[in-house]
């Protein structure tokens, strides 16, 4: 959990002098739901975010590597401006 708070803190960082965070979107694919500890790191992310004034669009891949895909593909359209993912599987997402 700690890590993915510093990695917020690192996308916060980097966004720091560009346009305000309320302008700012992370995108966020989890691998699952189902598992206590991914929705430790979901509260983690999201509450972290809106104190830094992000917003944050957190979906499931329900461990599927082809819908993590599919969900940063999804990113992408949507013109997020950061992409957090606990991944499925490295292999498979390197084109994304």
């Amino acid at each position: 959990m700690r890590r993915m708070i510093v990695a917020l803190a690192l996308v916060a960082a980097l966004f720091a002098g560009s346009a305000p965070a309320a302008e700012k979107t992370i995108g966020v694919t989890l691998l699952s739901r189902e598992h206590v500890f991914f929705n430790i790191i979901e509260e983690s992310l999201v509450g972290t975010a809106e104190k830094l004034g992000y917003k944050t669009v957190v979906v499931d891949s329900n461990m599927d590597i082809n819908k993590q895909a599919n969900q940063l593909e999804d990113f992408i359209i949507q013109g997020v401006d950061a992409v957090i993912i606990a991944p499925a599987r490295v292999a498979g997402l390197e084109p994304g």
